[in-house]
């Protein structure tokens, strides 16, 4: 890769930021918190499958506190909540609520939709 192309690539990376950032304000959600709630979204809606705090952690290598932290929120502004694995009394599973699935839905197609032109600027050998 040339160092044009790396400038490239390093520009597009704060352009990632910088939408992240408005995505986030309407629920005044830090970028941790609405990679925890995409992860949340995409586990049910394509995987079909409830996720435990700690597999949240893990996916997005995040600690068992900073997880637990950011649930936490996550439940407070009601875009997702806790409950006993039916399977497993000990455990607790991770659901999204609607208003949830609407936030990260909407956040998802404005991303495909700049990822879409990022790649388009890039080139299809490039990108």
């Amino acid at each position: 890769m040339d160092k044009d192309m790396a400038f490239e690539l390093i520009r597009g990376f704060a352009h990632v930021k910088r939408f992240l950032r408005p995505q986030c304000a309407p629920f005044h959600l830090r970028k941790s918190e609405l990679m925890a709630l995409g992860c949340v979204c995409y586990a049910h809606g394509h995987r079909k499958k409830a996720l435990s705090p700690s597999e949240i952690g893990e996916i997005l290598g995040i600690s068992r506190p900073a997880i637990t932290a950011i649930l936490n929120t996550l439940e407070e502004k009601e875009l997702i909540s806790r409950r006993d694995d039916p399977k497993d009394s000990r455990k607790v599973i991770v659901y999204i609520t609607e208003q949830g699935r609407e936030h990260a839905m909407r956040t998802n197609e404005r991303l495909y939709v700049w990822y879409r032109k990022l790649q388009a600027y890039l080139g299809e050998h490039d990108s």
